[in-house]
């Protein structure tokens, strides 16, 4: 299902649902709350409700792929 969803939203990056135990382990307070983690478990990026558009998403993404 969320393979499909992100195949046909163009997402090239791996979409996933956020399971409670995740959820407060990283503080989320909101559902529309969007992290950026990166390779060591890091959050590099977290936002709220529609901060950012496919472009803006593709900068960050591109960051996290460079560290």
């Amino acid at each position: 299902m969320l393979r499909a969803y992100a195949d046909s939203n163009g997402y090239p990056w791996t979409v996933t649902l956020g399971e409670r135990e995740v959820l407060e382990s990283y503080g989320v307070t909101s559902t529309a709350t969007k992290f950026a983690i990166d390779r060591q478990g890091v959050i590099a990026f977290e936002r709220g409700y529609g901060v950012l558009d496919a472009g803006g998403w593709e900068g960050v993404l591109e960051d996290l792929v460079q560290r």
